[in-house]
């Protein structure tokens, strides 16, 4: 039962991203993949903020070999605790920098070689017909495959990755190729964490919306399937756009359909959607991350991750409304109902508990349309849009900023809920 709620609802797990808490400013990778595909060598060059202090505690993938740690081109000493697992959604081990060998500012250098199954995402079993390892892998945070900080934290970073002939390499931020099978790709903006999809068969196809490139990545989709998830992810921008406040004037927004099942997940602007299931269902997850683009930034290890969780999930039931009508969102939301009834309350809910999930990603949503009802819809939208625009997204902040929208019994009714 863990293993199947974990898989459910990872996939739309977003990291606190408190800036106050970071440690790492900057990440310079590059990333050598060998002609088998089967192993990567990964070098780092990790800025420190200058405010960092204490130890320096990082998660690595524990088939990380040959590690070395280098301050100054001198070695620095560290531990590797292979044994224990010191984040539960991340697949690593904890490495221990002691402070009195940090000077706050300065740049360490990692330099390791992984093996790429303990890092995959790829589930090769049950993948789409004629996809097999060799054709590629896709990885991010959750393998930790870069030193990565236990509460994580927003950073910027570059990376080159180093591909055999005939592979491509995509990822969260500006892709360029530098010729002679080398991808370089550099984040927009501050970011959480480096996705990156190395293939010898994904294709990209670029759709227009205003200013926007919308890029849909795929491993060899039908044409006419291709336009329909454009379709699909274009009328769920607009909806929102509309709904929640325009995300972004211009630029490029990226979603990759990986032949996998288990997690999906979005970053700012970049989505990944595994390829399975049925039709609304896969139309209810691409919903749900391009909810992510708006609601995100709560501490999404503690029940505060509800700010994140169960508003993208109820955009995903008004995407639902839109395309399949209101019968279909009246039927999912009954099923939320019905599915978290006798749950516990969300107020306080333990997130790292199997049942959090339920919680946050269903019975979330339904007190979310009780209150719509109760209060209405031109109430409901200043509600919605409240959460965005806090700058610290706690639940008390919001409901100090409900006492100008909303009345003192309504406000009362709706914090009420949460500890139902």
């Amino acid at each position: 039962m863990k293993h199947i709620l974990f898989t459910l609802f990872l996939s739309l797990f977003v990291f606190n991203t408190n800036a106050n808490a970071q440690s790492i400013e900057n990440l310079d990778i590059s990333v050598k993949i060998n002609k088998q595909v089967t192993t990567l060598d990964v070098t780092v060059k990790m800025s420190i903020n200058p405010a960092h202090k204490g130890d320096l505690k990082l998660v690595l993938n524990d088939s990380a070999s040959g590690l070395e740690v280098v301050r100054k081109g001198a070695p620095l000493e560290y531990l590797f605790d292979k044994e224990n697992k010191p984040n539960i959604y991340f697949d690593g081990g904890l490495i221990t920098i002691a402070s009195s060998d940090l000077i706050a500012g300065n740049v360490i250098d990692f330099k390791y070689t992984l093996d790429i199954p303990k890092i995959d995402y790829f589930i090769t079993k049950g993948s789409s017909e004629g996809i097999t390892k060799q054709n590629g892998f896709e990885t991010g945070m959750y393998s930790a495959w870069l030193p990565t900080e236990l509460s994580n934290g927003n950073f910027n970073y570059s990376i080159n990755i180093h591909v055999p002939n005939g592979y491509r390499a995509i990822g969260n931020g500006n892709i360029t190729s530098l010729g002679s099978n080398i991808w370089h790709i550099k984040s927009n903006s501050k970011q959480f964490d480096v996705p990156v999809i190395v293939s010898d068969i994904i294709e990209n196809e670029i759709y227009e919306l205003g200013e926007i490139n919308v890029v849909v990545s795929h491993f060899g989709k039908a044409k006419s399937d291709v336009s329909k998830l454009a379709k699909d992810i274009k009328s769920i921008l607009t909806l929102f756009n509309q709904r929640f406040g325009p995300l972004m004037k211009k630029g490029t927004m990226r979603f990759a359909f990986v032949p996998r099942k288990g997690v999906s997940y979005s970053r700012d602007g970049f989505a990944v959607i595994n390829d399975t299931g049925f039709e609304i269902d896969k139309f209810q997850t691409i919903a749900h991350e391009i909810g992510h683009f708006w609601f995100s930034g709560a501490d999404s290890s503690s029940w505060e991750d509800w700010l994140n969780e169960s508003y993208a999930e109820y955009g995903a039931l008004m995407a639902i409304q839109q395309k399949y009508g209101a019968s279909e969102f009246i039927k999912k939301t009954q099923e939320f109902a019905d599915v978290s009834a006798g749950s516990p309350p969300i107020f306080e809910v333990n997130r790292k508990s199997d049942i959090s999930g339920l919680v946050l990603y269903r019975k979330g949503p339904v007190i979310l349309e009780e209150t719509r009802r109760k209060i209405g819809n031109k109430k409901f939208n200043l509600l919605i849009k409240s959460v965005i625009n806090l700058e610290l997204k706690t639940t008390k902040k919001l409901l100090e900023s409900l006492s100008a929208i909303l009345t003192e019994s309504e406000l009362d009714w709706f914090e009420e809920q949460l500890h139902l």
